[in-house]
């Protein structure tokens, strides 16, 4: 395995071990849904009607003879994430009877917020889709409980490698399992094989070939482009990828904890990201661009690639058709290398407020087993955690995989934690960064203060977490 720089956390080597084993050894093997009720009254036990349960926070709940209704919170409405969910639950439920699932899915810009008014107004669901960013926040406002009593008696836990287990843990303060992971993003790039092929174009290994190509191929008169640039919610990984590819980074701070990001070499990249935008290069709606405006660009041929993960292949697969595009790795900075995040790990976590905790368990274990998993990685585009999906023949025959495998165990690819060990973490990426970056786009403000700023705060709130460590 190749060295990995240690970071403050423990996560990146985790997952990179995780990624490593997982994806390689496939690649050898070959918007909202539903209304939200709140559950009431007393649960029925994971040992279904007229039995006893006791959960993992020490609440004992008693059958009533009457099926359970549990309220499930996913942080995504996309398409391809809410039809798989709706047919899965529909399985749970045709074979756990005692259990019923309300469900809703709410719009990925947004979900978080909703998150902590429901914790702090007591209208919380049982289960809460979660993100690894969201973990550490949600477990220090109390909102999700333990599950370790539960995963302990879980016959499918070895098939998800300890070493996720591990990372997932890392993720809070105390080592508790509080999330059962279902699957794992990567970033990566996209790009239409199909129209760049009758144009001649190679995909850009590097991020002097991919600016030049940028410019070469914008068309505004035709609004036709060589990227789609994200500049609304959720444009902080694109970003920052870009940056630590262009200054050769490999991490936020330095081992005092002082953020890098006011470094002259940042301010150089983010001249040049967001002269993309200031030069005309992408659509002039780039700047306001978040998940759904930027596949709708790259899925009508507006533009060549965007930066996303595996998630929306299968947008690309309804968009442009099988065949007609691919992913590569992000194109390398003057160093030869690329960085980008450590995956992030998704899950599904059982809330303090719900009255049926083994119930809630039980239904996260499903989310997470091979049958459900697999189904939803296969349709949603997601790459796998438990390792029985990797024998799966959609696993072995998905012509993605290969370049998972590459980008987990390649020397040129560098792999940098994304501080979600900091509280304020959720709210720097999708307020400041969202508000600054767009003002530089639009010219409202230089990349150099801004990235002086941004580099202030995380200094603060990495030393203060440092400190109360």
């Amino acid at each position: 395995m190749r060295k990995f720089r240690k970071q403050w956390m423990a996560l990146g080597l985790a997952v990179l071990t995780a990624g490593m084993f997982m994806i390689t050894g496939c690649q050898n093997k070959g918007d909202s849904s539903g209304g939200s009720t709140q559950a009431s009254g007393t649960g029925t036990g994971s040992g279904g009607a007229g039995s006893t349960d006791t959960g993992d926070n020490g609440a004992k709940t008693e059958t009533s003879g009457e099926p359970v209704t549990l309220t499930y919170w996913h942080h995504d409405a996309s398409d391809n994430i809410v039809t798989p969910l709706k047919k899965m639950i529909a399985d749970f439920e045709a074979e756990n009877p005692d259990i019923k699932i309300d469900f809703l899915a709410l719009p990925a810009d947004n979900f978080y917020q909703k998150y902590v008014t429901a914790v702090a107004t007591n209208t919380a669901p049982d289960i809460f889709g979660v993100r690894d960013t969201e973990l550490l926040a949600l477990v220090n406002q109390n909102a999700i409980i333990s599950l370790d009593d539960y995963v302990n008696q879980w016959e499918e836990k070895d098939d998800i490698p300890e070493s996720i287990w591990e990372s997932v843990n890392s993720y809070t303060d105390d080592g508790r399992t509080y999330m059962i992971p279902s699957y794992m993003n990567a970033c990566i790039m996209w790009y239409n094989t199909q129209k760049m092929g009758e144009l001649g174009i190679e995909i850009p290994t590097t991020i002097d070939e991919f600016l030049k190509d940028c410019e070469t191929y914008a068309n505004p008169a035709e609004n036709s482009y060589f990227y789609s640039l994200r500049g609304g919610a959720g444009s902080y990984d694109n970003l920052f990828i870009f940056l630590m590819s262009y200054a050769g980074a490999d991490g936020f701070f330095d081992e005092e904890g002082n953020c890098v990001l006011n470094q002259d070499v940042f301010a150089e990249a983010m001249d040049l990201y967001a002269g993309i935008y200031k030069n005309g290069w992408v659509s002039r709606d780039s700047v306001t661009n978040s998940y759904k405006e930027m596949v709708a660009e790259f899925g009508s041929g507006i533009s060549m690639s965007m930066s996303h993960n595996s998630t929306s292949a299968t947008n690309h697969q309804e968009n442009l058709g099988k065949g007609n595009f691919t992913n590569a790795i992000h194109p390398s900075g003057k160093n030869g290398k690329t960085a980008i995040p450590v995956p992030s790990i998704i899950g599904a976590a059982v809330t303090t407020q719900s009255q049926h905790p083994a119930e809630a368990a039980r239904f996260v274990e499903y989310l997470a087993s091979h049958e459900a998993a697999s189904y939803f990685c296969e349709k949603a585009g997601k790459t796998p955690v438990n390792d029985l999906a990797y024998q799966d023949e959609w696993c072995q025959a998905d012509p993605y995989m290969d370049k998972y495998a590459e980008l987990m165990s390649s020397e040129d690819v560098v792999l940098y934690n994304n501080p979600i060990w900091l509280t304020e973490w959720t709210s720097f990426t999708g307020q400041d960064v969202v508000a600054d970056f767009q003002a530089v786009l639009m010219g409202e403000k230089e990349s150099k203060p801004v990235l002086n700023e941004w580099a202030e705060k995380l200094t603060s709130y990495q030393k203060e977490y440092m400190k109360n460590r």
